[in-house]
């Protein structure tokens, strides 16, 4: 038996080896295969985006474009505000603009530099003026706080990786915003902040809920007791929403994560 695991030993190192060759060569056809991708959904939606600055970001602008996550209650062809919590690059604030009225109000939201850089470019590809870009983090108090960015595409005021790097950022309550914008309804409030969901809804006064019609967004269950997406859900049906939609996502990492959709209750 001795003998039998040292003939495998080597046989193991020879396989990793090949299998890591085959992805280097193999490299070059994936990305021309993704900028095939990104370059189809851009013409079919009649947007302009450049490879370079947004090709890595592939699988978020299908979500938003192809799997269309956040057309669910959208209020489409109306005169509408919308705000976009996390907004990334810019691809759902680009998604609202070209579906609402002209006259609409969009605000877009992103604590990282390098994410507000490649969101200014998109826009400005586009011709896209009516979109106010703020560069902070939705949080309970206008403070700094500690954006980690362990991950280009998780950037989070919340530790998820534990032991993360990070950079200081602007925390901007809602409220604060609001005013800021002079915005005294939310048709649409549009979520994803990797984790710092809960705080951000937990915290929220039942004054500002009452001036959010749709609240549409990505949850990341935290692992502990409180912050499960039934948890979030069951908070928002006490603020006196509706849950229209709760559904866990294949992941391929070790986290629980989905969608969630809430409409505030008509009160007659």
């Amino acid at each position: 038996m001795a003998l039998s695991g040292m003939a495998q030993n080597p046989l193991i190192k020879y396989i990793l080896k090949a299998s890591i060759l085959i992805s280097l060569i193999l490299q070059p056809f994936r990305r021309l295969r993704h900028k095939r991708r990104l370059a189809k959904i851009a013409l079919v939606n009649g947007i302009k985006l450049d490879a370079e600055s947004n090709l890595e970001s592939l699988f978020t602008l299908e979500e938003v474009f192809v799997q269309r996550s956040y057309a669910d209650y959208f209020p489409f062809y109306k005169k509408a505000t919308i705000v976009d919590i996390g907004a990334h690059k810019g691809y759902f604030s680009l998604f609202a603009y070209y579906n609402v009225l002209q006259g609409s109000t969009l605000i877009a939201v992103e604590p990282n530099v390098e994410n507000i850089i490649v969101l200014n470019k998109n826009l400005h590809n586009n011709q896209v003026s009516g979109i106010q870009v703020v560069n902070g983090a939705i949080h309970t108090a206008d403070v700094k706080i500690n954006l980690f960015t362990s991950e280009s595409e998780n950037h989070s005021v919340v530790d998820l990786a534990k032991k993360s790097e990070f950079t200081e950022v602007q925390g901007i309550q809602l409220a604060t915003l609001m005013d800021r914008f002079h915005v005294d309804k939310v048709d649409f409030l549009k979520l994803d902040c990797e984790g710092a969901e809960y705080e951000i809804l937990y915290q929220l006064p039942k004054s500002i809920y009452d001036k959010i019609e749709v609240i549409s967004m990505e949850f990341h269950d935290l692992k502990k007791a409180g912050y499960t997406a039934l948890d979030l859900a069951d908070h928002l049906i006490q603020m006196g929403y509706e849950i229209l939609k709760l559904e866990h996502r294949v992941t391929h990492k070790n986290l629980n994560y989905g969608r969630l959709i809430a409409r505030r209750l008509k009160i007659n």
